[in-house]
């Protein structure tokens, strides 16, 4: 038994007076008072988390990698993992993929719900997005770029507050928290949940066919370096690795991140990470890499990827579903007038709800 999402459960929850306590907008939370120190968004307290199923950590520590599935809404056992695209503010398409893979599941619910990111933005109901997930027991996920630039809109964040695209996040300052109940803007804890999402979320449990067990992260990870060496870049942005020679030993390459390769070149390939006194080079040496791409042309990152985990990942609308064999893309671009796309797992089902309009143009 673990946490699961059920056909009951795809109802927005609760009536508006138990809400509206809890659906305030004080600007005094934990995170809001680390922006004001640090004058940037909080790192997550989990960076890399693990999900066990419920039955299985009822005896674990909770520990900084360890989640806890929610609290259990009913004594049905769940049947699979359900991974769900990059959503981008879509709730409608939210919802009826939810309904619709719960049918394809046989009508079983499943074990818990995990979501790429990129929760919020270009769509017509982010924060409303947010509280779905947030209030849905079984629901999780990852942080995504723009998840993190929307929470550093709402923490204030003045560069991103002249932005168009986070014109919602103002939207809902400063408006009386019945309002707020309604999902319609953010509230004290939706800012919470979003700086709680974890870079990465292992599954340990559901393991694919040759017993590789599954991760989900935004957009991608390096090859050859494990997950907690990730840099937080590139595992919110990255879409591309480019192979250049290394200087450093024969018969290697280096990987950069394609799209700030010229920028690496000018900073000395040094960029931060979450941390503000840790630093990465964003140049990976990779061996033997020349059976894999070709030194000259940018490759998907997820077509080099070799393990140890089969990494499910959203961020690259532009290639849409992506099928390789250790690494699958399921951003299909619904907030485009695309899909929203969704794996059921352990049996690889793709599952899609095509969107109701074009919300934004590419």
């Amino acid at each position: 038994m673990g946490a699961r999402i059920s056909s009951s459960l795809l109802a927005f929850g609760g009536s508006k007076a138990a809400q509206a306590s809890a659906n305030q907008r004080t600007r005094k939370t934990q995170a809001d008072l680390y922006f004001m120190k640090h004058k940037c968004v909080p790192p997550p307290p989990t960076k890399h988390a693990v999900l066990h199923r419920f039955s299985d950590s009822n005896n674990a520590t909770i520990g900084e990698n360890i989640i806890r599935p929610g609290d259990l809404v009913s004594n049905e056992v769940g049947s699979g993992v359900l991974i769900i695209g990059d959503i981008h503010g879509c709730v409608d398409e939210f919802r009826a993929l939810l309904k619709k893979a719960v049918e394809e599941n046989n009508n079983n619910p499943f074990e818990a719900v995990v979501l790429v990111g990129d929760l919020v933005n270009k769509g017509p109901a982010s924060a409303e997005v947010v509280r779905v997930a947030r209030q849905t027991p079984g629901i999780f996920a990852v942080r995504g770029n723009h998840d993190e630039g929307s929470l550093a809109a709402a923490l204030g964040d003045e560069v991103r507050r002249k932005k168009k695209k986070y014109q919602w996040v103002m939207d809902g300052e400063n408006i009386k928290s019945e309002r707020i109940s309604d999902g319609m803007f953010l509230s004290d804890d939706d800012i919470m949940w979003m700086s709680d999402l974890p870079y990465t979320i292992r599954i340990p449990w559901v393991l694919q066919e040759d017993g590789t067990e599954v991760a989900v992260v935004h957009a991608g990870l390096v090859p050859n370096m494990p997950l907690e060496q990730q840099a937080v870049d590139i595992m919110l942005t990255v879409r591309e690795l480019l192979g250049i020679s290394s200087n450093n030993e024969v018969g290697k390459i280096d990987l950069v991140d394609a799209r700030k390769h010229h920028h690496h070149q000018q900073h000395q390939l040094a960029r931060e990470l979450g941390d503000s006194d840790q630093t990465s080079k964003c140049m990976y040496q990779f061996n033997n890499a020349e059976a894999l791409m070709d030194e000259s042309e940018p490759q998907p990152w997820a077509r080099i990827w070799r393990g140890p985990q089969h990494v499910v990942f959203g961020h690259d609308a532009r290639r849409g579903l992506q099928q390789y064999e250790h690494a699958t893309g399921l951003d299909t671009g619904c907030v485009y007038g695309g899909s929203l796309t969704g794996i059921i797992l352990p049996r690889r089902q793709l599952v899609s709800v095509a969107a109701a309009k074009e919300y934004c143009p590419r």
